[in-house]
């Protein structure tokens, strides 16, 4: 049992080659891995907050009239969020 373990763990903990990280990183650039799936999910969830952001900003400042310190705050961190995703 052991023996397995040190095996295992000397599996694990092997070094490799600059040659070889720069290949497994290339196939992973080539298949696309996970970034597409990562970008249009983080796409959809901002376009979605923004939506919502739209429609706060259009009640407080065009039909209620109301509008203080934090609805400025608010379109402040959207542009940042908006500026982050792009």
């Amino acid at each position: 049992m052991v023996q397995l373990f040190i095996k295992y763990f000397a599996h694990l903990t092997r070094e490799t080659t600059t040659e070889q990280s720069v290949l497994q990183a290339r196939a992973r650039m080539e298949n696309g891995g996970r970034s597409k799936m990562v970008f249009i999910t983080t796409t959809v969830t901002f376009v979605l907050a923004s939506i919502f952001a739209a429609g706060r900003i259009v009640s407080r400042f065009y039909i209620v009239k109301r509008h203080g310190w934090d609805d400025y705050t608010y379109i402040l961190a959207w542009v940042s969020a908006l500026a982050a995703h792009c």
